[in-house]
């Protein structure tokens, strides 16, 4: 299993500020810069690329954010065709956050270079924000495969 480590950086006053998740070293996603102000939907895509080799068969994400600046809308959009089926994805209240959820799987692995989905927000407030993944219950944020 490879987990999901490091914490995506969404900087609002304007701007989404771009960072990188290093999931082990074969595979790295990367969150888009976006404009964006109180008030606007903004949609922030994520980028993956997984080294020569490197697929996967199953993926459970758990990406926490704060609800009083950020609105999701909707979890996973325009999720990459090699996941086209086998997903659930949505945005939940967990005890104490909120989250955007998502699980794939498939007897098949997969890799993937590119697009791996977009994440719809409204902007409620200015100011930074963080979207974090929840490495605080195993199984929440890993990525498993081949």
């Amino acid at each position: 299993m490879k987990k999901l480590f490091k914490t995506f950086l969404l900087a609002i006053l304007g701007i989404f500020t771009s960072t990188c998740l290093v999931v082990a070293q074969n595979i790295t996603t990367t969150i888009g810069q976006v404009n964006a102000g109180v008030g606007d939907t903004v949609t922030v895509p994520v980028q993956v690329t997984m080294g020569a080799g490197t697929s996967v068969s199953a993926v459970s994400l758990a990406i926490g954010y704060d609800s009083t600046k950020l609105q999701c809308l909707g979890a996973v959009h325009n999720l990459n065709t090699a996941l086209n089926s086998g997903i659930v994805s949505n945005c939940v209240s967990a005890p104490g956050s909120r989250q955007v959820r998502m699980v794939w799987s498939d007897l098949n692995p997969v890799s993937i270079n590119g697009l791996f989905f977009n994440l719809k927000f409204r902007v409620l407030a200015s100011g930074v924000h963080v979207l974090n993944w929840d490495l605080s219950v195993p199984g929440n944020s890993i990525v498993t495969g081949k």
